[in-house]
């Protein structure tokens, strides 16, 4: 057995990778044998130029790859070091003489798709998450944040569970869990008690019952969370517009933002009472584009809960989740908000 050590690079401009092409018609990286004299980086360096006629720039080594082949009879066992790379200038040249007959910058998940060896495309799996942010960053340029407001701005769990526990206990004298209240955190109050009752006079009891409870209750027990007000002046300041896109009616809404003296930081709040059709579905957040006169490439919503990320894809702005959300972690992996939060004040960076 020979063995063979060379060294390769992932090349990334604005959020996209580049893959070559071979004479055998796999797609690859660049990369080729360390030569007496050098190190892993210096061979990095040099098969990149050599191969796709690039000057790059080593920005960290990201791993080693290890595989076994057989060549003119001889079992040779290859380790492979890689860098992740940069380049000012994308306008690479095949060497052809290399054996390479096509190259491409291509999206991260287009890459991994055209990647013929299962070790090069788990190499790029394990920095995907740090390239596709880099390009939402160099894209995401806001004018204009949305926010939910329960669970999002302010801490109304504690309040939200006893009122219902209290609507459905005298309504329908039925005893509900707190993990039977929060599966539905986030939705219309209509949406949730017409899951357990189809009369119409009952479902407005309920709302009556409800609503009377939430506001007699809603200043001692509603909690702010720690530092929103401090993100959000910081927000305000640095020359976003805000506004608050809720499936609450707006009495308690302007209750809730008036208890934390947030209430002089938003433009525009879009309540239940607003549109026809809620979250998860566009028309909430379509109805502040409306109203604030500004472009969905350009706002974000910011939510806590599933419906809130679904109504943000579905209006085609950007969407956020917060992590001190009641759901779990795999909610947003599965759903794949565009940012995950822990300070809202993390948003200044996309400011246009």
């Amino acid at each position: 057995m020979i063995y063979e050590t060379s060294a390769g690079g992932v090349i990334i401009y604005k959020g996209k990778v580049l893959v070559v092409r071979n004479r055998f018609g796999n797609w690859v990286f660049p990369k080729g044998h360390i030569e007496a004299g050098e190190n892993a980086e210096q061979a990095a360096l040099r098969e990149v130029e050599e191969e796709v006629g690039l000057k790059a720039k080593i920005r960290e080594a990201i791993g080693q790859t290890h595989y076994q082949f057989t060549s003119g009879g001889i079992l040779r066992d290859k380790t492979v070091h890689w860098f992740l790379m940069d380049v000012a200038n994308p306008i690479y040249s095949l060497n052809r003489r290399e054996g390479f007959v096509e190259a491409a910058f291509a999206p991260v998940e287009e890459a991994q798709a055209l990647l013929a060896h299962d070790n090069d495309r788990l190499l790029l799996e394990n920095i995907a998450d740090k390239i596709k942010t880099e390009e939402l960053e160099q894209s995401m340029k806001l004018t204009t944040i949305l926010f939910d407001l329960d669970g999002t701005l302010i801490d109304t769990r504690k309040l939200v569970v006893a009122s219902f526990q209290h609507t459905f206990k005298k309504v329908l004298n039925i005893e509900v869990t707190a993990q039977d209240v929060l599966q539905d955190y986030g939705r219309p109050l209509t949406y949730t008690f017409g899951r357990y009752t189809q009369d119409p006079a009952t479902v407005d009891e309920m709302l009556r019952v409800y609503r009377e409870h939430n506001v007699i209750y809603h200043d001692s027990i509603t909690e702010a969370f720690p530092l929103v007000y401090e993100d959000v002046l910081q927000l305000h300041q640095a020359g976003f517009r805000l506004g608050i896109v809720t499936s609450k009616k707006r009495p308690v809404v302007l209750m809730g933002v008036r208890l934390f003296d947030l209430e002089h930081f938003f433009e525009v709040y879009v309540c239940e009472e607003d549109t026809k059709k809620h979250k998860p579905g566009p028309e909430p957040i379509l109805e502040a584009l409306k109203q604030m006169k500004v472009k969905p490439e350009e706002t974000i919503y910011v939510g806590d809960s599933p419906y809130d990320i679904l109504s943000a894809k579905a209006a085609g702005v950007y969407s956020a989740a917060v992590i001190w959300s009641n759901f779990p972690e795999t909610t947003w992996q599965e759903l794949k908000p565009d940012l995950i939060l822990s300070r809202l004040n993390e948003l200044e960076e996309y400011l246009i």
